[in-house]
């Protein structure tokens, strides 16, 4: 019996010690630079399950878009004056366009709002969240939860809206409100190890529940606004690739280290628990920068595309190069040569590609520059 609760005394602390606690050292700041790859369907991945002392092996990603975020302050951006409460600014590689401002506080980073190329009507737009959502939070322990929402929303007067669009109503509108909500619930709810890129990390996982609800809306007189996401489904204005309108709801599986400031895996799973999308951090550091440099003066049109993409970088130099497209999974579909000259805007025949998510890489036949630009087909 006293070798029993010898070994009992002995065990126990390591199982408590392997949980970790993650404070906001781990926040991202001014000056961070976040790399990570983002795959979709990535086969062979399960969640696993929720408890105590789990182990996760993730050594089999690879592949995948490379993205690169930066924060900066914000005095780097161009729709600074919009938000004169953000603290940081954040840009990521995939919306070269775009810029996303937030406000880090000592327990919470929050999303202040964001800005760049109106997605309806086209031209620039900044948009301010009425109701905040959380990127980060701290402290974080075993079987802590959380709780944010988020909203915001887009009106347009009837005078813009194209007479194709508005002959979908019964009664002319005043104009029109679409409008983005989500309620999360994030939970930790699994402790252990993590195996990633053959490196292995103490890892705290949090459960997010994403409930979002999309709708449009139009003002008609004396009654008011009136929700006719139903009768209008994705007919918006211009034609903007947006996200449906309802209510859908995703599970979101984040692993944190107390040693990084980025997320290791995040992996999001749809309302079926079928997983849509594995994003994971460039632990060895391979993704470079110099390309994304580039990439935010990448002019890629029209996105989505159904025939001909059309390329353009004004700082791409003249001269010979190999492109590559490659799938959401990160697999090579298409390669073949391709010269630019000064003023040349590069084309793409994309007519046989199926519907999906593609990054073009431009490599320099002598390895001056190399270049990703991603792009969606949808026919």
């Amino acid at each position: 019996m006293k070798n029993l609760l010898t070994s009992l005394f002995l065990i126990t602390p390591a199982l408590i010690f392997g949980q970790i606690s993650i404070n906001n050292s781990t926040f991202p700041d001014a000056g961070t630079v976040l790399k990570y790859f983002s795959r979709q369907n990535a086969g062979g991945i399960s969640v696993g399950t929720a408890g105590e002392n789990k182990v996760w092996n993730y050594n089999n990603l690879s592949g995948g878009q490379p993205i690169v975020e930066k924060y900066l302050t914000p005095s780097n951006g161009v729709f600074k004056d919009s938000f004169p409460d953000a603290n940081i600014l954040i840009t990521n590689s995939a919306q070269a366009d775009g810029e996303q401002y937030g406000r880090i506080l000592n327990s919470r980073i929050e999303i202040v709002g964001f800005a760049g190329e109106n997605p309806i009507l086209g031209g620039d737009i900044a948009i301010k969240y009425s109701k905040r959502p959380q990127l980060r939070r701290s402290p974080m322990f075993y079987e802590t939860t959380s709780y944010s929402e988020s909203s915001f929303n887009l009106a347009f007067s009837s005078a813009v809206i194209p007479d194709t669009l508005l002959s979908l109503f019964p009664i002319k509108p005043d104009s029109l409100r679409i409008t983005f909500s989500s309620v999360k619930s994030d939970t930790i709810d699994a402790w252990g190890k993590l195996n990633l890129l053959n490196q292995s990390f103490d890892v705290l996982r949090e459960k997010s529940v994403l409930q979002t609800t999309n709708k449009l809306e139009i003002k008609v007189p004396f009654l008011g606004w009136l929700d006719v996401s139903t009768l209008i489904g994705n007919n918006i204005p211009g034609g903007g690739n947006l996200p449906g309108f309802g209510r859908d709801t995703s599970i979101i599986f984040n692993y944190y280290t107390n040693t990084k400031k980025d997320v290791l895996v995040s992996i999001t799973t749809n309302n079926r628990g079928q997983i849509e999308q594995v994003d994971y951090a460039d632990i060895n550091n391979t993704i470079n920068t110099f390309d994304y440099n580039l990439n935010q003066n990448n002019l890629v049109y029209p996105n989505p595309v159904n025939d001909l993409l059309i390329f353009k970088n004004d700082q791409l130099l003249a001269g010979n190069y190999t492109a590559t497209l490659l799938n959401a999974e990160g697999k090579v579909v298409r390669t073949f040569q391709i010269s630019k000259y000064d003023t040349e805007v590069l084309t793409f025949d994309v007519q046989t590609l199926p519907n999906g998510a593609y990054t073009l890489v431009l490599t320099a036949e002598k390895g001056v520059q190399n270049i990703r630009a991603p792009f969606i087909v949808q026919h």
